[in-house]
């Protein structure tokens, strides 16, 4: 009994061992897999570019010398037809050109004339209505300038009337103040002076019956 279970002891710890083995190669093997396919991306767009450029690159010099021929083989047929062309030849085709350039240029005129006749009446019409609807307007604005400068003017007068009567109004009033001062000082000056007379007179009274006792007592003395 001991020794089995000893036994199925090693072999579940061995079967453990070849799963984490075997997960671990997995895992190796898929970062294989995704090295070696980045690094077959890398080559693959390298080698796109390579050959676009190298294909870029052929293309040009291939159309330029084609186009280097043509021109050298145009260059030796234009020579060759200018050699065996004429004097009368050569007016005429000056004259063919000539004739094609001015012609079309002539129409264009032509043409050009014709749109700006057309057009001048209508331009007429558009100026004949902004004027009239400047005019018009000018005509409003001045109207309406007139009549606010008329209320302004208006309502001036009536601001300069009215403080016109307030004047006057604090002017009487003020007046009527001075005028009522001036009395109620009067008053005042009569209403002190006239005690003191009446005292000043008492006074002088006392004094002319202390001024007959005195003479009467002199003359009973003598």
């Amino acid at each position: 009994m001991l020794a089995d279970r000893q036994r199925r002891l090693r072999e579940a710890e061995e079967s453990g061992l070849r799963q984490v083995e075997e997960r671990r190669r997995r895992e190796q093997d898929e970062l294989f897999k995704q090295t070696l396919k980045m690094t077959q991306n890398t080559v693959d767009s390298y080698l796109e570019d390579v050959i676009s450029a190298s294909t870029f690159d052929t293309s040009h010099e291939q159309t330029r010398s084609e186009i280097q021929e043509q021109a050298a083989a145009i260059d030796e047929i234009a020579h060759e037809m200018e050699s065996r062309r004429t004097q009368l030849e050569s007016e005429g085709i000056v004259a063919e050109l000539v004739h094609g350039f001015l012609i079309p240029e002539v129409a264009k005129q032509e043409s050009r004339t014709k749109v700006r006749r057309a057009q001048h009446k209508y331009l007429l019409a558009a100026h004949k209505v902004v004027k009239d609807s400047c005019s018009e307007n000018l005509t409003d604005s001045l109207i309406s300038d007139r009549q606010q400068s008329a209320e302004s003017q208006s309502s001036e007068e009536r601001h300069r009337s009215a403080s016109d009567q307030e004047d006057e109004q604090r002017h009487e009033h003020e007046h009527e103040q001075s005028q009522q001062s001036e009395k109620d000082e009067d008053q005042d000056r009569e209403d002190y002076t006239g005690p003191r007379d009446e005292e000043e007179n008492e006074e002088d009274v006392h004094r002319e019956t202390r001024h007959e006792d005195s003479t009467m007592y002199e003359d009973l003395f003598n």
